[in-house]
This record gives C-alpha cells, structure tokens and sequence, in this order.
C-alpha cells in the first residue's frame, strides 16, 4: 500500500497583478486584513485582487524596503536602507530619525502591542514612538550593533546584540 504526501499549490504573482519588483524582501499583514510586500523597488499593497505601488521616492527616504512590521493601530512600519516610514491606508510619511537607520534584513524591525517600533542597525538598537499628532520619540536601547529584533507578547525585546543574543 502506498502513501502519498501532500500536492501544493502555488499561484504566482507579477506584473499582471501589479507587482512590479522582482526582489521580495518581507511581508506582512495588517489589521484589514491587506497584504504588504517590501521589495528592491518600493512598498505594494495587496486588496486580495491587485497590489498598489504605496508612496515614492517623496515620502520614502529609499524605495529599497528591508523590513515591515505590522502595528495594531492598522499602520504599517516599513525599513529601508535609508530610514523609517509609517504607511497608515495609502498614506505614508517618513519618521524623523537622526541619524536615519541603515536597516538590512527582513527581521531589522518590530513593533509592539503599544505599536511602538523596535528598529535594529549596525548604529544599535531604538525604540521610536510616534504619537497619532505625529511627535515622534526616539530613544536608544544600545548603541552597541544590533541585528535582528524581535518582539515577544507581554513586551519582552530579543535582538542580535554584536556576537550573542540579548533580551530587553
């Protein structure tokens, strides 16, 4: 008797959909239920039907999307190589962050259940509040290296810190 393993199935996407880039480097989903996709080429929204370009190189410091991290206010926090953007519906304005972060990688960002965004970079590793008027608080964790974050239920912050993991 033989035993067969599960078939998958797989749709693709592309331009036809409105996906333009060709390099994916993360996703996420918010509480709509919409789909984002970061890439090489900007930031796509998907409805379930279509994907959206969302923004340009105006509100976007670099259009080369590292990481994106859902907040439970419905925005989404999007990190590129040359700093952050909070994207809330089609609407996207850059955070004020000096210096800007270089992010690289898909877990160089994450936000948490108080939609705070935890933000990691060779510069260290930031905590950035952005309050619904739009001040921003930017406070340094460390200032050590950090790569990768990521942030745990009931607020617990683990993050590369140099050669070894730390916990916040």
């Amino acid at each position: 008797e033989r035993a067969y393993g599960q078939t998958y199935s797989f749709k693709r996407y592309g331009p036809e959909h409105g996906l333009k880039a060709v390099a994916i480097n993360s996703l996420a989903q918010d509480t709509e239920g919409y789909l984002w996709v970061g890439t090489q080429s900007g930031l796509y929204r998907y409805d379930g039907a279509r994907f959206e370009l969302v923004g340009s190189l105006e509100t976007f410091p670099s259009m080369d999307v590292q990481s994106l991290a859902a907040s439970p206010d419905g925005s989404v926090w999007a990190g590129t190589r040359r700093g952050v953007v909070v994207v809330k519906g089609t609407e996207a304005r850059a955070v004020p962050l000096e210096p800007p972060p270089e992010l690289t990688g898909a877990a160089s960002l994450d936000v948490d259940e108080q939609g705070r965004a935890y933000v990691a970079s060779a510069a260290g590793l930031r905590r950035v509040n952005q309050a619904a008027s739009g001040v921003v608080r930017d406070d340094w964790i460390t200032r050590q290296p950090a790569a990768g974050v990521y942030v745990q239920g009931g607020g617990v912050v683990w993050f590369g810190c140099e050669s070894e993991l730390c916990r916040l």
